[in-house]
């Protein structure tokens, strides 16, 4: 009897491992998974962060930063409602995140609103690349932001250069 009862946690316990999907979930219930990078440095709150993401719904792509300019937040250790600035501060530079977004998450808080496509029961996901983290630096003076404007005035001139060779 005994070892009927150690066999049968046994399997029980491997089948819950094998439907594991490797998410986790915030307080808000939204579901996440990093994909961590060999090294990289840690963000924290305060920190500005520049990335490239995805979203998408069913089989298509709702938005991207692909192809274009990259998108830059502010590392804040609370994060908006259900969305992928709940786990920035889990992230280093060249981590990857994959996050789910619940309807029903998004209806809950109608400060933040819910996608027009998004019906009841349905999800989208989003994934993102940290390709870079600006921090205030006290020995010089300069912040976070100024560090991030001049790379994002960078990024504008190089996608304006690239889009004009493309439109000659």
């Amino acid at each position: 009897m005994k070892k009927t009862n150690i066999l049968l946690f046994i399997i029980s316990m491997a089948f819950l491992a094998s439907c594991s999907d490797g998410f986790k979930k915030t307080k808000t219930g939204l579901k996440y998974k990093i994909i961590a990078s060999a090294a990289g440095e840690k963000l924290n709150p305060g920190d500005l962060v520049k990335f490239q993401y995805k979203v998408t719904y069913k089989d298509s792509v709702v938005q991207t930063t692909y192809g274009t300019l990259p998108a830059f937040d502010m590392v804040d250790p609370n994060g908006r409602h259900h969305d992928f600035s709940e786990v920035l501060s889990q992230l280093k530079v060249g981590d990857s995140l994959v996050t789910i977004q619940l309807y029903d998450s998004l209806a809950s808080n109608p400060a933040y609103g819910v996608p027009r496509y998004l019906k009841k029961g349905q999800t989208q996901q989003s994934t993102l690349k940290i390709i870079a983290v600006y921090k205030e630096d006290p020995a010089t003076g300069k912040s976070a932001r100024d560090a991030a404007f001049v790379d994002y005035e960078k990024e504008v001139m190089a996608f304006k250069a690239k889009e004009l060779a493309e439109i000659e």
